[in-house]
């Protein structure tokens, strides 16, 4: 199976930023939970750490990178071709209501392209998403809208996803006004990045992280970005690119849902867990964005 490198960004097509497992390998090698009702608990420290050398010794080659920490949900998850996407509209999404007139209009190009769609409540990325995810194996095509995380887009049908992810993005994006929002002003001095929002109609910051990236590329609480007239500071060594892309993630997310009156704060549970992962730490001294 190739699977995205770990750290690897989706827009970097290098051959480099890919790397080979073996699928059946690493579905058997999975540590387990103990067979329980849903909610699966979370995993243990053994558990972790069993999960941790599956991804960090998965490569076929050993010169080939590291493979995203989303390895184990690319394992159990049987189709061809499989996207996972910190997409910021499906973030939006998994926080409307089901009765809500707007969660019928974003999932219509879902369904409209023949996807099933199942919902994850927030949760921690690895392990403790796989076990879910597998409670939920389809075989069709289907979407796992994950809640303050993203989306997982599963099918064996290349075009019929690739098609499905460009309809739903772009109608998702209109539906929700993200014109309205535009990358800010980003402006760069040695370590000091600002994002300048001043042009937004509207704006609504969260100091708490509200997807599990935020947390683990700004873990330090001394130093976190910090908001004065709607323009966001903070001194990082973090590639200035990714940087501001969390930024404007989290500016978008946080203030489109209070817009729509959607609740997308990561629990604070989740979000000093992700900080710490040992997963996490490697792919942060990476210095650049990815799963």
């Amino acid at each position: 199976m190739w699977i995205k490198a770990s750290g690897s960004r989706l827009d970097h097509k290098s051959e480099k930023r890919w790397t080979l497992v073996n699928w059946k390998a690493c579905q058997k090698a999975l540590p387990v939970p103990n067979p329980a009702p849903v909610p699966v608990p979370a995993p243990g420290a053994q558990a972790e750490a069993e999960y941790f050398d599956l991804v960090k010794y998965a490569p076929l080659n050993p010169h080939m990178p590291r493979p995203s920490m989303e390895l184990g949900m690319h394992s159990v998850l049987p189709h061809k071709y499989v996207v996972h996407l910190h997409s910021l509209a499906t973030i939006l999404l998994a926080a409307i209501d089901k009765t809500n007139p707007l969660f019928c209009e974003l999932t219509k190009p879902i369904k409209d392209h023949g996807f099933a769609i199942h919902q994850i409540p927030a949760m921690r990325p690895g392990l403790a998403l796989t076990w879910a995810i597998s409670r939920q194996v389809n075989p069709a095509s289907v979407v796992y809208l994950l809640a303050n995380h993203g989306v997982v887009w599963a099918s064996d049908c290349e075009k019929t996803l690739a098609g499905a992810i460009d309809s739903f993005e772009i109608a998702a994006a209109n539906s929700l006004n993200f014109a309205l929002f535009p990358y800010p002003n980003v402006v760069t001095q040695s370590d000091l990045l600002t994002c300048d929002f001043q042009s937004w109609p509207q704006f609504q910051w969260h100091a708490a992280p509200l997807f599990p990236d935020f947390a683990v590329f700004f873990p330090d609480p001394g130093n976190q970005p910090s908001l004065t007239n709607r323009v966001i500071s903070v001194q990082t060594s973090m590639a200035h690119r990714d940087a501001s892309e969390l930024i404007f993630a989290q500016a978008l997310v946080g203030t489109v849902a209070k817009i729509i009156d959607a609740e997308v704060v990561l629990p604070e549970e989740i979000a000093s867990y992700v900080a710490n992962m040992k997963l996490e730490q490697l792919r942060r001294a990476k210095n650049f964005g990815g799963s």
